[in-house]
């Protein structure tokens, strides 16, 4: 091993000694738990078609609701089966098994009502459900919250057909301590036993799924609680586990009694690290916790307090705003990325057709600068309250094209007496687009979330860190700037300039790795590789396969160790990257891996003309720089851009939107760079130490 591939296994090694500082706090917690110092009694009460708007809307309609959720833990919280529609039996499963469940045996959404019960005294279709599960991709696991309870010597309670899906053991067998009431009064009695004999009642209030008139839904919570008051103290929960049948994916309502000596509060959880934001997912661990369990192949985590600091009207305004904020970004997201990814192809396409023409260079060139400043600049109109206008689609390209028009008139005219303004400019873009997207990560995402380009909440995906369109930015941008400036820096100062390249390319991954930053593990493994590749090139070695195929295996292992140390930590705190690692050898691990190749290819699947596109701008993009090769540095270096884009769309989810977007960027920089190829075509090497 060379002394540079030293210093490189070095570099990595501390790269993980840093995830170890930053996680060892949590870690140590996380070895020695404290158990609760009293018996916990536990309430769900599930409820479908109720969310926060109804309930602001119509608070005559709903006095005991809203007079619940001022001293509550209140969010939206997020229901989505993975599919593009659900049905109620989805969310009571989801509570069941803790992860995404879409039951479709019969081909439309089964009622939810006494009818649940079969002859045999086992759940109808339980068989059929669970063999289902087995071809799922979170597989769940039927019965998983009994079991868990069971397994702790606890008592559980069902009241309802909801109740008695959620509580149903391996089986499909519900709890002895099951009942049906017909009206309010029978309702308030098996709850007030439910609280007296058992440890969990899970209530359901929905009745055959259809939801209910305001007042008739409020008047049975009222019984609830009236059951509760009579029974002895619990801890009571109420969730919206869905919408109505074969609705799309929506915001549920969800408020949780804070405890005793604790306020009202906005909630979060781990799973979104999002003020008022949680998952249907995180109730099952929610409700564990309370018992100081946890059920092994839940997706959620526990809810917790934000600390929002605001009064119980703001609170409602701020879940009302984040839930129009959610449906602005869902419904502008797929017209946008149509919008920008055509333009994309359209200016990478004339690039290829017209580039021997003289006249058109600096089009060209001004074409790829407008294009390459799209994922910062709709970053930054995403801060605004776009999602307020009358028309959002319209508002936030309105205002991203501005800010790409001031910051390109103003990078034309700063560079415009530089002895290289193009790659000057280059070099500015792929700065402001990193320097975006990382300040927005340390700030928790805010522009990011329900950003055109960013994560959508109803789609249930990533809420924190580093996302899989911001990765496809923030990867070519980090590449870029090494690439650009290590050799500048090298022919000043050969030393200083590879440490500095070699830093900031650490730097960039510490930030796309590490948990408590952009936490992206399919991310770390392409981007290590990718930044160890172009810092070799920018030291002058020659890129053999040995030299390749170490490089990777030592940013494998560094990411490894990143999601080793986090796995230490409990299973609540840990983000996906620790879950990956604890499982790993475990059936759960192929899940994983099957999960992400679906994930793909999904969009061929779920919409055949955006995968059109993609593919589309991805052959441009790979026909235009191989005419541009020996010009845009795309030799040694470009085998880091082209192992990094390969790593990253075989390991994420969506993998093929992340290969399209880091083509388009990389296409338009390359464009700015160079224009249109000229006639004479100097060595790759010689123009790629220019280039940089």
């Amino acid at each position: 091993m060379t002394v540079r591939i030293r210093a490189l296994a070095s570099g990595l090694a501390a790269l993980v000694m840093a995830a170890a500082a930053v996680l060892a706090p949590a870690c140590a917690e996380a070895v020695s738990p404290t158990r609760s110092a009293s018996p916990t009694v536990e309430v769900i009460v599930a409820v479908t078609g109720l969310s926060w708007e109804e309930v602001a809307a119509h608070p005559d309609a709903y006095p005991t609701i809203a007079g619940f959720a001022p001293t509550a833990l209140v969010a939206q919280a997020v229901a989505t089966n993975g599919t593009s529609t659900s049905c109620p039996a989805d969310g009571f499963l989801t509570l069941a098994t803790g992860t995404r469940v879409a039951d479709r045996l019969q081909g439309s959404c089964r009622r939810v009502d006494e009818s649940i019960v079969a002859p045999d005294g086992r759940i109808a279709g339980w068989d059929e459900l669970v063999a289902e599960f087995a071809d799922q991709p979170y597989a769940p696991r039927a019965g998983l919250l009994a079991a868990t309870l069971r397994g702790a010597g606890l008592s559980v309670a069902a009241v309802g057909g909801g109740g008695a899906l959620v509580l149903a053991d391996e089986a499909g067998r519900p709890p002895p301590q099951t009942t049906m009431p017909k009206d309010d009064a029978e309702l308030r009695a098996a709850v007030a036993a439910g609280v007296r004999d058992a440890s969990l009642t899970v209530v359901d209030v929905a009745r055959g799924g259809a939801a209910a008139g305001g007042r008739e839904l409020d008047a049975r919570f009222a019984a609830v609680l009236a059951g509760v008051a009579a029974g002895g103290p619990a801890r009571v929960t109420l969730v919206s586990v869905g919408g109505a049948d074969d609705s799309p994916a929506s915001m549920q309502f969800f408020a949780r009694a804070a405890g005793a000596g604790v306020g009202g509060d906005l909630a979060t959880s781990t799973s979104t690290r999002q003020p008022g934001l949680i998952l249907t997912t995180d109730v099952q661990p929610t409700v564990l916790a309370g018992f100081d369990l946890v059920a092994d192949g839940a997706l959620g985590a526990p809810v917790r307090p934000a600390v929002s600091a605001q009064d119980p009207a703001g609170r409602v305004e701020a879940l009302l705003a984040l839930a129009q904020r959610s449906q602005a970004g869902d419904a502008a997201a797929v017209p946008y990325v149509y919008l920008v990814a055509g333009l994309g192809v359209a200016m990478l396409g004339l690039a290829a057709a017209r580039w021997r023409r003289s006249g058109a260079r600096l089009a060209l060139r001004t074409g790829g600068l407008a294009i390459a400043l799209v994922p910062m600049a709709t970053y930054l109109a995403s801060a605004s309250a776009w999602w307020r206008t009358s028309s959002p689609l319209a508002a936030i390209a309105a205002l991203a094209s501005l800010i790409v028009v001031a910051v390109a008139t103003l990078l034309m005219w700063l560079t415009r007496r530089t002895a290289e303004p193009w790659a000057g400019r280059v070099i500015a873009v792929a700065a402001l687009t990193w320097l975006v997207i990382v300040v927005d990560v340390l700030r928790g995402t805010p522009w990011m979330t329900a950003s055109p380009l960013g994560t959508q909440p109803l789609q249930a995906g990533r809420f924190y860190g580093v996302n899989n369109t911001a990765f496809s930015f923030f990867a070519v941008a980090t590449l870029t700037l090494i690439v650009m400036l290590g050799p500048r820096l090298v022919r000043r100062n050969r030393v200083v300039g590879i440490a500095c390249a070699a830093a900031f390319g650490l730097a960039s991954c510490a930030i796309d790795a590490l948990p408590g930053v952009g936490a992206d593990f399919g991310g770390a493994l392409a981007l290590i590789p990718g930044v160890a590749l172009t810092v070799t090139y920018v030291a002058g070695l020659r890129m053999t396969i040995r030299r390749v195929l170490v490089v990777i295996g030592l940013g494998v292992a560094a990411a490894l160790g990143i999601g080793w140390l986090d796995s230490l930590r409990g299973a609540g705190e840990r983000t996906h990257l620790g879950d990956f690692v604890a499982h790993l050898g475990t059936a759960d691990t192929l899940t994983v891996i099957g999960r992400k190749l679906g994930g793909a290819t999904r969009p061929l699947l779920d919409n055949p003309l955006l995968g059109l596109v993609a593919v589309v701008l991805i052959a441009v993009a790979i026909w235009v720089m191989r005419r541009w090769r020996a010009h845009a540095a795309v030799g040694e270096a470009g085998i880091a851009v082209v192992i990094t884009c390969v790593i990253a769309t075989l390991l994420n989810d969506s993998g093929l939107s992340i290969a399209g977007w880091m083509g388009l960027f990389g296409g338009a920089l390359v464009l700015m760079r160079h224009g249109a190829l000229p006639s004479a075509v100097p060595g790759a090497r010689d123009v790629a130490m220019r280039a940089g």
